[in-house]
């Protein structure tokens, strides 16, 4: 169309008299529209450029950790020298809400949880400057205290470099190599080496050359840090000037130290570290070991800086491999790469998105004309691509709930604008020329969608104060929420007037054929079946409440009674990795564990043959820890225990296997029901389980409440298996000085370092390696530490002379055996049990309500002063429950409050929330249908839908207020009727359009975005039933309040009467 035909020729309808306004000039200047509509788009196309594309969001797990290496020590000491001491320096400290103190062999944990309002910043420095001010502390042998906050760091590659030809120093001397190469690329943050051990320069001297030549551990040790050191003499100040004086001695390497003097004779003979010393470089002797497919690997995980994408960073790191020369005999692939998990979810989604929106445009061009379908299609995408525009305003990125917040969106937008469209529609079938109508069916439904939009950003208001975890990770939700709205309510207002405003609607044959066809089909059923079903309701109002009230008590017990079971976590999209994490008892040897790890690899490849072979593309093995999964909880403390192993596997991509990871999961774990196994999924927190800390100053009644309340648990239908953090720990050889040891002048203090310096080692010095902290060690060679026959024949050295006797003769030896995990909980010993649920026997609600209601009771009965609390995501829900306790009732009394000013009604307000059950009963039903449990996700997806539906009762109460202001002598039955009738189709049409909408990604078959699901079940089937039930139930429950209300007034003249 030429321009002046827009521009000079006046449009239909424009006259002196029509109105003014935004809305008008719009509808009178498609161009402006146009323009509008282009700059929306372009702009969030270029925004996309500037937003980091993630996972997931950052958060802040909120805990300040302080750890404290203490090599050699029991739980018992660590508790006593370290834990207890920090603790006491943080009692009463301002923006600490709890600490969690842990004591495990060789390691203390203090974890101070941060209060929800406090400062950060303020708080990790109190803590610190706590710490600092402990007296003699840390003690001897233990390293210096770490005061760092808990950080939820993703890899955004992992590496495997691997060689069965290397030993394992040269093995990780290449890993090192390697690590110096990615840290000089552009982006590249941090690379840590994974699945190794630490260097360490080993000096191994027989007991039978140290007493050959009168020597013990620590006279080399003395001997080393006196000459193995750099020192500065200070200047000499000549007439030439001042010259430096330096002694730089200090060595690196174990070859280094070889020429050391340890002797010096009188005849000048010496004798040297290395005439009497084996000295090599080697790593710390821990029970740590990584195989990828059975090869020894070191695992290398790159994390980037703030703003790079994990496709940025995957295409520098693989562009680096591609030219980087690996050395001989050795290996290196990428083993996981968090750009394959973005790249899934985001093409899943939008491919999704488009075959949706296909099926809108289909829909919408059959119920309207085609002009009318492809404005209001186009306008769909338009709007979340726009939002994006505002994205870097707020800090937001494109991530997995940021495209979760979006599909929430989707029915609110489509509800916005088929309600303008349909509005404009109507507003021509009564006369008005295309410009008239588009003015004034748009500002018939301005003012409802407005008010409409303002409830829906307060009710999701609601998530802005939940502290902790999930209310970091909800927090972008109201923001999206409200930037989507807007541009809705903008698109809705001024593009989609301005475009509909022109053109002839398209109705050319067959679709004027199919058009009309569905018109009367739709119309016949709105007569035939809708308006039969109004009539029914006015006239019966008091059975559709009660009808409907019957099914929500059906709902409430199917999730009662567990035929849709509840899980409150929300998963990570980890669809490439399946994790089997072994814990065995702490004193099994290191043949066993190897054994049961082999077990678990035959397990996946037996199950990997069954099911075709394309499954498993690869098995990484690691004892001595487990692998930390990216997970809400933040990193976990180092810890290094032989009787700990995990088995990773690399699944195939998506489309190239048959089954899930979920059902491969499932029955790898049915192959391995007899092993101890955990298999962790990267969520907030184990979802089946209930668990509660036990707290009270006497560590037997502890032990005792815990063990009673794991009795009633195992005897419980709904209890799969029962765990507590009581386990035994490793073996330990109490040393206790006899009389004859007192007599010879000794004490625990002496014979206790003598045996630590000869068994365990003794620290000679710390060196600066490149990046790492090398420990310089002296001990006796391996073979002889390995028995208990050795340890008795040690032999002590008496004090004040170079005598000496063997221990079995001044001290006796008894076996006991600690607990492998002591932990204390503010200042009080703890023991957590918790409860694994058996989904397939109860619902946890059961499980938890009866030890809430039942058991604790009786367990605070049966110790005088236990405290019992509620522990992990047990207690993550009690605080989400408390806080929305609050928030929800706030939000609902924001939104009363806004629509009854804007209603002019006190009670109409209230009926706007009827057709929220409805929605909940449809969406109860559809995860009991389709087999999906219920998940956070399925709640946001029924908030979703209570948007939908307030926005239409909203409309129906607005037309019916209309209806009664405009015919005051009309019977509330008619108006009723009337004002159901007319929104009926935009009610129906709207739930139809979003429901078709969606069903491409309700049956998507992508792992990628299974955490959707529940979040579509909820939308669709909730549309559906609320589509129907707001026709239903809405005009019955106005009419019992009109009915209710004509009484009140009839009765009042009475009274006036008798009065």
């Amino acid at each position: 169309m030429a321009d002046s035909d827009q521009t000079d020729v006046p449009l239909q309808g424009a006259s002196a008299e029509t109105p003014r306004g935004a809305v008008a000039w719009f509808a009178r200047s498609p161009v402006a529209a146009y323009v509008l509509l282009a700059l929306v788009f372009l702009g969030g196309l270029l925004a996309s450029g500037l937003i980091p594309v993630e996972t997931f969001p950052d958060y802040d797990p909120g805990v300040i950790r302080v750890s404290v290496p203490y090599p050699g020590a029991t739980p018992t000491e660590v508790e006593e020298d370290i834990v207890k001491r920090i603790e006491e320096s943080l009692v009463g400290e301002i923006g600490i809400s709890r600490f969690i103190s842990s004591s495990r062999h060789e390691l203390a944990v203090v974890e101070a949880e941060i209060d929800d309002y406090a400062d950060p910043v303020d708080v990790i420095n109190n803590v610190r400057t706590a710490v600092e001010r402990i007296e003699d502390f840390p003690p001897g042998n233990a390293d210096q205290p770490e005061v760092a906050r808990v950080e939820v760091t993703r890899n955004a590659l992992t590496l495997a470099i691997s060689s069965d030809v290397l030993g394992a120093y040269e093995l990780r001397q290449a890993a090192e190599s390697l690590r110096d190469s990615l840290l000089l690329l552009p982006g590249v943050a941090i690379v840590d080496l994974f699945g190794t051990r630490d260097q360490e320069v080993q000096v191994e001297v027989s007991e039978e050359t140290l007493r050959g030549y009168g020597l013990t551990v620590q006279d080399l040790v003395r001997v080393i840090r006196t000459t193995s050191v750099n020192i500065t003499g200070g200047e000499l100040r000549t007439d030439a000037g001042e010259i430096i004086m330096s002694t730089l001695a200090k060595r690196g390497y174990a070859d280094e130290f070889s020429d050391v003097v340890v002797i010096a004779r009188p005849d000048g003979s010496l004798v040297r570290l290395g005439d009497i010393a084996e000295l090599k470089d080697g790593l710390l002797e821990q029970h740590v070991k990584t195989t990828l497919d059975g090869v020894p690997t070191v695992l290398l995980q790159v994390q980037v800086v703030a703003g790079t994408s994990p496709q940025e960073a995957s295409s520098l790191v693989r562009g680096f491999m591609a030219d980087w020369e690996p050395p001989a005999g050795t290996r290196l692939q990428v083993w996981e790469d968090e750009s394959w998990t973005v790249s899934d979810s985001i093409d899943l989604v939008i491919e999704n998105a488009i075959y949706g929106l296909v099926l809108v445009f289909l829909t919408l061009i059959l119920v309207f004309d085609l002009r009318i379908g492809v404005w209001v299609a186009i306008g769909v995408p338009v709007v979340f691509v726009g939002s994006l525009i505002l994205f870097p305003v707020f800090g937001l990125s494109i991530n997995v709930i940021t495209l979760f917040a979006f599909f929430i969106l989707i029915a609110l937008v489509v509800d916005d604008s088929i309600v303008i469209a349909e509005s404009i529609a109507t507003a021509r079938s009564e006369g008005l020329g295309k410009v008239d109508a588009s003015i004034v069916g748009t500002r018939r439904v301005l003012s409802p969608l407005v008010m409409a939009g303002l409830t829906t950003v307060a009710a999701f208001a609601t998530l802005l104060p939940l502290g902790g975890v999930i209310g970091q990770m909800f927090s972008t939700i109201p923001i999206v929420v409200g930037i989507v709205m807007l541009l809705s309510l903008l698109d809705a207002f001024f593009v989609l007037p301005g475009h509909l405003a022109r053109g002839t609607g398209a109705r050319n044959w067959p679709l004027s054929v199919l058009q009309d066809r569905l018109r009367a089909s739709t119309e016949g059923s709105i007569e035939a079946r809708i308006v039969r079903l109004i009539s029914w309701s006015v006239r019966r109002p008091v059975w559709p409440p009660v009808i409907v009230a019957a099914t929500l008590i059906l709902a409430a017990g199917v999730l009662f009674l567990g035929w849709v079971p509840w899980s409150p976590s929300l998963s990570m999209a980890d669809d490439q990795t399946v994790q089997a994490d072994l814990s065995m008892p702490v004193d099994s040897p290191a043949q066993g564990v190897a054994a049961a790890t082999d077990r678990i690899v035959a397990a996946a490849q037996e199950l990997d043959r069954e099911l075709g072979g394309d499954i498993v593309d690869g098995t990484v093995v690691v004892t001595g820890r487990h692998v930390p999964l990216a997970n809400y909880a933040g990193n976990p403390p180092d810890l290094y225990t032989a009787s700990l192993a995990s088995v990773q596997l690399r699944l195939n991509r998506d489309a190239e296997r048959a089954v899930t990871k979920e059902e491969f999961r499932l029955r790898w774990r049915a192959k391995l029901t007899d092993l101890p196994l955990e298999f962790p999924t990267r969520r907030s927190r184990p979802t089946g389980a209930v668990s509660y800390a036990l707290l009270h100053r006497d560590e037997d009644v502890v032990r005792d409440a815990a063990a009673w309340l794991r009795q009633e648990w195992s005897g419980d239908s709904g209890v799969a298996s029962v765990d507590d953090s009581l386990g035994p720990g490793n073996r330990r050889l109490e040393v206790v000085l006899n009389a004859a040891g007192h007599a010879a002048g000794l004490t625990p203090a002496i014979v206790a370092t003598q045996l630590r310096d000869a068994f365990y080692g003794a620290e000679a010095q710390r060196l600066q390696r490149g990046r790492e902290e090398v420990l310089v060690m002296v001990r006796y060679p391996g073979e002889r530490r390995g028995s208990y026959a050795e340890l008795l024949n040690e032999r002590i050295s008496l004090p004040g002379s170079r005598g000496q006797v063997p221990l079995s003769t001044v001290a006796e030896i008894r076996e006991t055996r600690s607990q492998a995990h002591r932990l204390r909980i503010d200042g009080r010993t703890a023991a957590v049990v918790t409860a694994n649920l058996d989904a397939e026997a109860a619902l946890g609600g059961d499980v938890a309500g009866r030890t809430e209601n039942v058991l604790v009771p009786r367990l605070k009965a049966r110790y005088e002063g236990l405290d019992v609390r509620k522990h992990g995501g047990s207690r993550d829900m009690e605080r989400l429950s408390n806080t929305l306790l609050v928030s929800v009732p706030i939000a609902l009394l924001v939104i009363y409050c806004l629509v009854a000013s804007f209603l002019r009604s006190f009670i109409q307000p209230v009926l706007v929330l009827a057709g929220i059950p409805v929605a909940f009963v449809g969406a109860v039903a559809g995860h009991w249908v389709l087999g999906y449990e219920l998940t956070i996700t399925s709640l946001f997806g029924l908030i979703a839908v209570s948007g939908v539906v307030v926005n239409d009762t909203i409309l129906l109460m607005y037309r019916y207020n209309a209806i009664r202001a405009e015919f005051t002598d009309l019977p509330e039955i008619a108006a009723i009727s009337a004002a159901t009738q007319q929104r009926a189709r935009a009610i129906l049409l709207t739930s139809f359009t979003a429901v078709v909408g969606l069903l491409p990604i309700l049956f998507a078959g992508g792992e990628a975005i299974q955490f959707l699901i529940p979040l579509v079940v909820s939308l669709t089937f909730g549309l559906i039933f609320a589509g129907v039930g707001l026709v239903f139930l809405l005009p019955s429950v106005l009419m019992i309040v009109e009915l209710v209300k004509a009484r009140l007034q009839a009765s009042r003249p009475a009274v006036a009467a008798e009065a």
